[in-house]
């Protein structure tokens, strides 16, 4: 066997070096054309029950009996939450303790608020496409994934804002153990379009190619997620008693709360990394389907040298700007193309600036990651504070539906098809697949014919009522 010379040793290392320095890096998929607000998000029919294969909880409006909750699945709410005109039609009776209505405190966009909390109920879901959804001889077999028996959180009020009365959001605690499927596709079926149709699956449900109930389908890519439990933020009175029924939260980054209890592990799970202006910096994420449009926090904002101009931040028109870190008293540069929303929810609702972040990366398990372009994200805090230690915590960011869905922006009608074909959230398994599609997203005139009917689904919320 011959031997090298260990010059000749050097030299092949060496020479295999430059081979690797030369051999391309694997890039990112780019993606432009994500516009502010998905056109949607995934909902599901629902039906509650007082035991598991019981009748469900009817209504009697004007003669016409009905049982049915068309409902958001919401991942960034980590419980369920009944509009006060939902559980007074339905007759859903409140949780009592020592003789006291149990209450439950909430943390949401705007600040907290207290909800009341059901007796324990049975939470039975039924896809976003099911056909034959208010038929009682039928209602097993379509209401077919049940959960419970739990407690849900139910509005004491109707909302002061419009296009979140009647608004009844299904969390966490239904998808814990369960994949949940979109199909994003219907929103772009000109003229044929619809709603994207959800489904929740047990695990290792095959996949049909059905479209009423196509199973679990495959994906391209899929980012890794960690999970944050947000228990510790709320307060349930009286104390001891028993409070609505609670899940962690999926985030795209390591888990949140380790930043302020030392003896959670963070993990590694890779965050997102946001660049604008040629700085870059990455944050964790939470992964938000009930959210129309997507955010970061106010610090992740100042790490890009953005910032909100004196005296705008909480007015009705509130201004972005750019500012020179080596002279921040300075008065800063007036981003281009920012733009304005309200969002709502707890606690009431606030006017926010958003502005284009240059690139918006997604991390895969496949090394190579999704790189939104033009990337569109409201500056805003959601903050949580412990009750008992106080202990406050802002989160990084939210990954909302307009990067995963078409897309408009309000302001000009701009109106972007979303690149995926699937999106499964693989909670057992704290997976997101997107399944990519191979052939290249349309630009914005081949949808401008939907802007029609997709200015009613727009005008439904702007932001879900909670961020966790």
């Amino acid at each position: 066997m011959a031997k090298l010379h260990p010059s000749r040793v050097c030299l092949a290392l060496c020479f295999l070096g430059v081979l690797l320095s030369l051999a391309p890096a694997v890039l990112a998929i780019d993606i432009e054309g994500a516009q502010g607000v998905s056109f949607d998000q995934p909902r599901v029919n629902v039906a509650l029950r007082w035991t598991p294969a019981g009748d469900p909880l009817t209504a009697y409006v004007e003669g016409i009996s009905t049982f049915n909750i068309q409902a958001f699945l919401d991942t960034g709410a980590s419980g369920i939450l009944l509009s006060k005109e939902t559980s007074d039609y339905l007759g859903v009776t409140k949780a009592t303790s020592g003789g006291s209505l149990v209450t439950f405190e909430d943390v949401g966009v705007a600040g907290s608020a207290l909800f009341h909390v059901s007796d324990s109920l049975y939470v039975a879901i039924a896809p976003s496409n099911a056909i034959d959804i208010d038929n009682p001889g039928t209602q097993l077999a379509v209401y077919n994934q049940v959960f419970g028996a739990i407690r849900t959180q139910i509005s004491p009020e109707t909302s002061s804002i419009p296009m979140l009365q009647g608004l009844d959001i299904v969390g966490m605690p239904v998808m814990a153990g369960k994949v949940v499927v979109m199909d994003p596709k219907p929103l772009e079926a000109f003229p044929d379009f619809d709603l994207m149709h959800t489904f929740i699956y047990d695990p290792d449900t095959p996949y049909t190619g059905n479209a009423a109930s196509p199973g679990i389908p495959a994906t391209s890519h899929h980012v890794e997620l960690s999970y944050g439990d947000f228990g510790r933020f709320t307060v349930v009175t009286p104390s001891g008693a028993e409070g609505p029924a609670l899940s962690h939260n999926p985030f795209i980054g390591p888990n949140p709360i380790a930043s302020i209890d030392p003896s959670l592990p963070a993990g590694d799970t890779p965050g997102i990394t946001v660049a604008f202006g040629g700085v870059s910096t990455e944050g964790s994420f939470l992964l938000d389907t009930g959210a129309q449009m997507s955010m970061i926090s106010a610090s992740l904002a100042d790490q890009l040298n953005v910032r909100y101009m004196a005296e705008t931040e909480g007015t009705d028109y509130p201004q972005l700007e750019l500012y020179d870190p080596l002279d921040p008293g300075a008065p800063g540069t007036l981003i281009e193309d920012q733009f304005q929303a309200t969002i709502g929810g707890i606690g009431g609702s606030v006017t926010v600036a958003g502005f284009n972040l240059d690139s918006l990366l997604v991390p895969t398990m496949e090394d190579d990651g999704f790189n939104f372009l033009n990337a569109p994200v409201l500056v805003f805090d959601i903050t949580l504070k412990d009750p008992l230690t106080d202990d406050t915590l802002i989160l990084d960011g939210i990954f909302g539906m307009n990067f995963m869905v078409a897309s408009a922006n309000v302001s000009t009608w701009e109106i972007r098809a979303g690149a995926f074909n699937w999106i499964v959230f693989d909670e057992p398994n704290g997976i997101l697949g997107l399944d990519l599609k191979t052939d290249l997203i349309p630009e914005p005139g081949t949808f401008v014919l939907l802007a029609f009917g997709a200015s009613i689904f727009l005008l439904r919320r702007i932001v879900r009522r909670r961020a966790v």
